[in-house]
């Protein structure tokens, strides 16, 4: 069953003023523990995924697994509705399936994750992932891969994250996409591959030469850093089938660390939060998009978490745009 392998979220995360007239998301957002017939099963369901170890294993900074709660407390917060547009979230049209439980190992994890998304999937939802480290990806991608259906991806990060595996049998943080096209029988193929705001000073040229040799699509940071990210992104997915399911994950150590320092290894350089969230707002309108994760956000290295809510203001604007709906006022 799908509930032993979930952790329900702690209510008090789920914030409300109880104020009619100032709705908050946590009070629209259903809880897994929910009666399933209230769910609308066109829409989005989140996923925690409170794992490290990856990390650990890639030598970064330890605290992503705290990510996953500390991303929803300010979530939740935020208004139900977009006041300027007038868009708002119905209740049903959300629900947090709460956090996949952690195994004994790393890989156990994952394979976690990738039966509790492959379950959602199959049920027709939109999942959205808080991770965890980059090591999320791989898990994520087996959900994917247990629906055997070709698959595309989108990884926006500063690093290609395909180093080899630890011993030639551990994965990490470093490695979750090199897994998916060495993975037996895979449904993703090089070419369906974008590795979008790669930096020269990130990754190693051994690393570069396994993409080409894979035919992955490279969009290199120095290329795309003074362009519009709206025409890059759309002039990426042009490179992919269109007739395939997407999925994206947005590694948070793409965004410059002078602005968001809050990751295991915050570049110098990188996208603007503003782009940030241009790009969280036109993933919204991806018909063939099936999933998102964000990774790697650290709340220990976290002022006053700022960086959280910048995160949580990513995945609203996302939301506002994927699901929200008109409204003239909530009751």
């Amino acid at each position: 069953m799908i509930n032993n392998l979930l952790q329900p979220v702690p209510k008090e995360l789920f914030y409300s003023r109880g104020q009619s007239d100032d709705p908050k998301l946590g009070e629209f957002v259903l809880s897994y523990s929910e009666e399933v017939s209230e769910w609308d099963k066109t829409k989005v369901v989140i996923i925690g995924y409170p794992e490290e170890r990856g990390v650990e294993r890639n030598k970064g900074i330890i605290g992503t697994s705290k990510a996953p709660d500390i991303i929803r407390k300010y979530l939740y917060r935020l208004n139900a509705n977009d006041a300027r547009q007038r868009l708002g979230i119905k209740k049903g049209s959300l629900i947090d399936a709460g956090n996949v439980k952690i195994g004994s190992s790393l890989e156990e994890s994952q394979e976690n994750l990738g039966k509790v998304i492959a379950y959602f999937l199959e049920q027709q939802y939109f999942v959205l992932v808080l991770g965890g480290g980059h090591e999320t990806a791989f898990g994520h991608f087996l959900g994917h891969q247990q629906l055997n259906m070709p698959l595309s991806v989108i990884n926006i990060d500063a690093h290609s994250d395909v180093r080899p595996l630890l011993n030639n049998t551990q994965g990490h943080s470093g490695s979750p996409f090199r897994q998916m096209l060495e993975y037996p029988d895979s449904i993703l193929q090089g070419e369906n591959l974008v590795q979008f705001g790669l930096q020269g000073y990130c990754n190693s040229v051994f690393a570069i030469d396994y993409l080409h040799s894979h035919k992955v699509n490279i969009v290199w940071f120095e290329d795309i850093a003074h362009q519009d990210i709206a025409v890059s992104f759309f002039n990426a997915l042009r490179q992919l089938d269109s007739k395939q399911n997407l999925y994206v994950s947005i590694d948070i150590d793409s965004i410059t660390g002078v602005e968001f320092p809050a990751t295991s290894a915050s570049p110098a350089q990188g996208f603007s939060v503003h782009q940030f969230y241009q790009c969280c707002t036109l993933l919204a309108h991806l018909h063939q998009l099936k999933s998102v994760d964000f990774v790697e956000y650290n709340p220990e290295k976290d002022i006053h978490y700022q960086s959280a809510k910048v995160i949580a203001l990513g995945i609203w604007k996302f939301l506002i745009q994927k699901i929200g709906i008109n409204v003239v006022h909530f009751k």
